[in-house]
């Protein structure tokens, strides 16, 4: 999917209305950004996992700059649009990523938020083999349940690569 598709998806699903109440953590689009991770990086955090699961994974094209998109979308929709942009700092885990959705939870437990969780490139290990996918983790629901959902990740797929667990631009 196209950074900017990206881009374009998480604005479509911000609240068009200034009257549309926010969350009370205050976000009702999450977007954690996160480097250098791979697929397997991400899944191995049980809350990433759970997140996976509840919605869907799949590895991207990192050649394009998302996080670049994102926070030119972040820059435009303003402080009051309930879109939080959460940028971890370099050498930030997966587990990191994790605990700030987990902080998410204690704020706004039972509130109905589209979490990404997006590493737009690939590992260290993964990159000396070549490898320039990043990844995106996606769902919707309150927080709450999806940092317990138990199951199989599920794929997500993009009309352009029609293929299950594989988004691309």
């Amino acid at each position: 999917m196209r950074p900017v598709l990206l881009a374009a998806l998480v604005v479509a699903l911000l609240p068009s209305s200034a009257a549309f109440a926010q969350t009370a953590g205050g976000c009702e689009v999450l977007v954690v950004t996160i480097g250098g991770a791979s697929l397997p990086d991400l899944l191995a955090a049980p809350e990433l996992r759970s997140l996976a699961a509840a919605g869907g994974a799949a590895l991207m094209n990192g050649r394009a700059d998302a996080v670049d998109e994102l926070r030119g979308v972040a820059d435009r929709a303003g402080a009051d649009t309930g879109l939080c942009l959460v940028e971890m700092d370099p050498g930030a885990g997966p587990a990191d990523a994790a605990r700030v959705l987990a902080s998410g939870v204690a704020e706004a437990p039972e509130e109905d938020v589209l979490v990404l969780v997006l590493s737009a490139s690939a590992s260290a290990a993964s990159a000396a083999e070549g490898d320039e996918l990043g990844t995106a983790i996606l769902a919707r629901g309150d927080l709450a349940t999806l940092l317990e959902t138990s199951g199989e990740p599920r794929a997500l797929t993009s009309d352009s690569s029609r293929r299950a667990g594989v988004v691309a631009d």
